[in-house]
């Protein structure tokens, strides 16, 4: 009997694809460079523990729903031709976001507006997949440091199989640093050394008994994962100035929402962060190095529809 070589951890790769039909599986073939992978069924065991003669277990259980997640993190990137990272913009389009005007991103609250995406990871010989995939992420970064994007799938699984993977070729552009832009707030050029961006999408699968038999066999009454609901928030900490410059108290007090806009980039593109309406939800008191800051976080809302949060690449200055 030949040797079976062990899988090592670092040896993975993942690849995504833009579903043509939302919920059915494709191959992955855009390359994408994650850490923290994990990608496992969530499928729920249930026990079948009725009355009989014995005590303990006397009937096999069954496995209900064919269900998966799948996590990582990826570096916040983009061409260096003033477009986005093509394996990134393919992850937040299947996280509720539309492209509009150029290279501007936005979330959008219509289905028919929403993508999907299969998911493949490989190790060593054996793949795992997901289809049918919609997420949720959060962006963030600290002074001088590289800005990262947590992804967080949930889609359909399928059972892991055996399959060498293909050319793994993701882009190599360096990532963009939090420390080369600029950050205001209601037109004040705060001092903060940090930020998160939480998109805060709610993921539903979408019901479908007939899923099961003609589009995804073994779905089991689910024909994809979409987003429903989002509730984005900023998380920031400026540093405490006079009340005459930087009124946070007050304005949290008053209820009264803000613009918000920041900006990084690298010499060549930027990326420019927009939320039109900020509302504190807390401020409280905090200690950075020695300096006062308020432990801010907001939320993002509306001003004229489908504009709470917009990301746009253009040319830095």
């Amino acid at each position: 009997m030949a040797s079976i070589a062990p899988i090592l951890a670092r040896m993975e790769t993942v690849f995504v694809k833009v579903e043509t039909t939302m919920g059915t599986a494709v191959a992955g073939d855009q390359a994408i460079l994650a850490e923290n992978v994990v990608i496992e069924p969530t499928s729920e065991f249930v026990k079948r523990n009725g009355v009989g003669l014995y005590g303990g277990n006397t009937f096999p259980g069954i496995v209900q729903g064919r269900t998966g997640k799948c996590s990582f993190s990826t570096e916040l990137r983009t061409s260096g031709t003033q477009t986005w990272d093509v394996g990134l913009l393919i992850l937040l389009k299947a996280c509720g976001f539309k492209t509009s005007a150029g290279q501007a991103i936005n979330t959008y609250s219509a289905l028919t507006d929403q993508t999907t995406i299969s998911i493949d990871v490989f190790r060593g010989g054996v793949r795992q997949s997901l289809f049918g995939c919609s997420g949720k992420w959060k962006i963030s970064g600290k002074a001088g440091q590289r800005i990262m994007v947590e992804f967080d799938f949930q889609g359909l699984y399928q059972a892991m199989a055996d399959a060498t993977s293909g050319a793994f070729v993701p882009a190599s552009r360096a990532p963009l640093k939090f420390g080369t832009g600029a950050f205001t707030l209601d037109g004040v050029a705060n001092k903060i050394s940090s930020f998160e961006l939480d998109s805060g999408n709610v993921i539903t699968p979408r019901a479908d008994i007939g899923a099961g038999l003609t589009i995804n066999v073994g779905a089991q009454g689910i024909l994809h994962f979409m987003v429903s609901d989002y509730d984005t928030r900023l998380k920031i900490d400026p540093e405490i100035d006079n009340v005459a410059t930087f009124p946070a108290e007050s304005v949290w007090l008053a209820g009264t929402p803000k613009v918000v806009s920041f900006k990084v980039g690298d010499g060549t593109d930027k990326i420019t962060f927009d939320m039109p309406l900020v509302q504190a939800m807390s401020l409280p008191m905090g200690e950075r190095d020695g300096i006062r800051i308020y432990e801010w976080e907001g939320q993002c809302i509306h001003s004229s529809g489908n504009d709470a949060l917009k990301m746009t690449v253009a040319a830095a200055p």
